[in-house]
């Protein structure tokens, strides 16, 4: 629904989906601007990478996370990214910082409960495809962050801590 309003601010905007899922519901919904869509499916690591360096703003709108890998490929790439605001990716993303967060709202039909909220989440995308600096300075605070706190050996020295924490106790 935010593509489809986006879509009448920036005709020419595209729509990459990487990875599995059930992608019947999204081409239903996406009919009427379906031009502006790609599904890839599941692609390579290195494809997702470099998928990650071709695009100008990454997108998760998830409904619950952990650990994202999406997320630290965005932000080991340097990918401005607009996200949900939902534990595990607001522990990876720092609104205003690297990220554009979109508030969640109540949803009945998902089972989950709650969603984005649509509108917010359009008005961050549109903000952060129309705004070249903002871009940039996301770009570089993603990349400072993925540098100082999800590289594997810190993800591996914090998780070694959290075990020797749990023993004391």
């Amino acid at each position: 629904m935010a593509m489809g309003q986006l879509i009448k601010k920036i005709p020419n905007c595209r729509l990459v989906m990487a990875g599995n899922g059930n992608f019947e519901s999204i081409i239903n919904l996406t009919k009427n601007f379906s031009w502006n869509i790609s599904f890839l499916g599941f692609i390579p690591f290195e494809d997702v990478v470099s998928l990650c360096h071709e695009s100008d703003i990454g997108v998760i709108p998830s409904l619950r996370e952990q650990c994202s890998y999406v997320a630290l490929e965005m932000l080991h790439s340097g990918l401005p990214v607009v996200a949900s605001d939902i534990d595990g990716l607001k522990e990876i993303f720092v609104h205003n910082e690297n990220a554009l967060l979109t508030s969640m709202i109540p949803d009945t039909e998902n089972g989950h409960g709650i969603a984005p909220d649509v509108e917010q989440l359009e008005n961050n995308m549109f903000n952060l495809l129309t705004n070249d600096e903002m871009r940039a300075k996301f770009s570089q605070n993603a990349l400072k962050r993925a540098n100082n706190m999800f590289t594997a050996g810190i993800m591996a020295e914090n998780y070694l801590q959290t075990i020797r924490e749990l023993n004391q106790t």
